[in-house]
């Protein structure tokens, strides 16, 4: 059993020593995310009461399957052995060793301070960011803000790479669900990415700011194909790096390309930039009562199914370590704002 508490990480002995608030807490997140899926009244009360017994389950020691025989709970294998379990506690390495509290701001500013170089960051911009509010084709505008937020990091020695999605262009799971094949549908998708890097590209040249275009899928005389070594040479040597093509691979978000060029490059954070200003516990722009993060976690991410990146994406970021911003891309200079230790948007991280 001190195993298995171990392994599981349960925060209570019986699911009915869950503290109200923290379950009213729970209830409201779920009943929030079920209210968005546009499903009957009667329909949204069974999803959220399904949820609330699958949260109070996996939170009970008692209601885990034992570790030994997944056929039996650990309510069960105590039952049978006359015994109980009355509290635990669950001891982790390194707690107890005083550690000195520092947001995310002031490890931004300790690490820009501790180097004689500001950090590294990949900035994550989708598709339909370009598009303007109709989310379609290239608004000359908004790639223009873009610029000036590159361009203003790039002047203060920012390293910095920018992947680029392709959905204002070009959408391969739309057509998938239509009937196309799903790798066609996605190949396309990337050839999108690709239009949009050029045009990034184009834009920054022409303000005499180096940059350097790479696409995952090589098109000789128009793009360089992806290198892990030849890109970070050029962001150490203060090109802005545009990275274009997603993976290469059908079935792979840019979201997913962006955490594994992050990870490849060695950066120390992922900027994504969305319409809303950080991480809310649902879409704000439907629901009033959406919390917003200052921060959270990886896991806390996962439990909660918050659309903040695919599951490939968060899970690759967890595994790494890579923390990640979440900020609204209208506002003005996020990037030196963030590098200059400013509390901006929702981070997630590890703790």
């Amino acid at each position: 059993l001190a195993m298995l508490v171990v392994a599981i990480n349960p925060r209570v002995v019986r699911s009915e020593d869950v503290a109200p608030e923290v379950l009213e807490k729970e209830r409201e997140i779920f009943a929030s995310q079920a209210a968005d899926s546009g499903k009957p009244e009667e329909i949204v009360v069974k999803m959220v009461e399904g949820r609330v017994k699958k949260f109070l389950a996996e939170v009970s020691l008692l209601d885990q399957p034992f570790v030994k025989d997944g056929d039996i709970k650990v309510s069960k294998l105590l039952a049978d052995a006359g015994a109980e379990v009355a509290s635990f506690v669950r001891y982790e390495v390194g707690e107890g060793i005083e550690v000195e509290e520092m947001d995310f701001a002031a490890e931004v500013a300790a690490q820009v301070a501790g180097n004689d170089s500001l950090p590294a960051f990949l900035l994550k911009l989708s598709g339909e960011a370009l598009g303007g509010e109709a989310g379609v084709g290239i608004e000359p505008e908004i790639l223009k803000h873009y610029c000036d937020e590159i361009e203003a990091a790039h002047r203060e020695g920012i390293k910095l790479a920018v992947v680029l999605g392709g959905g204002n262009l070009f959408r391969g799971a739309h057509l998938a669900a239509a009937g196309m094949d799903r790798v066609i549908g996605d190949r396309m998708g990337m050839l999108a990415t690709v239009m949009n890097g050029l045009a990034l590209n184009d834009f920054l040249r022409r303000r005499g700011i180096v940059s350097q275009l790479f696409s995952a899928v090589p098109m000789p005389g128009m793009v360089e194909g992806y290198n892990r070594d030849t890109a970070k040479a050029a962001m150490q040597n203060g090109a802005v790096v545009i990275l274009t093509g997603g993976t290469g691979n059908p079935f792979f978000t840019t979201d997913t390309a962006a955490c594994l060029r992050a990870v490849e490059l060695g950066v120390d954070v992922i900027l994504k930039a969305t319409n809303v200003d950080g991480v809310y516990s649902s879409d704000p722009k439907k629901d009033a009562s959406a919390l917003r993060f200052e921060h959270i976690t990886y896991n806390e991410v996962l439990e909660r199914e918050l659309a903040v990146m695919d599951l490939t994406a968060i899970v690759l970021c967890k595994e790494n370590d890579l923390p990640l911003v979440v900020f609204d891309s209208s506002e003005s200079r996020s990037l030196t704002r963030i590098a200059a230790g400013d509390h901006v948007g929702t981070r997630v991280g590890a703790t």
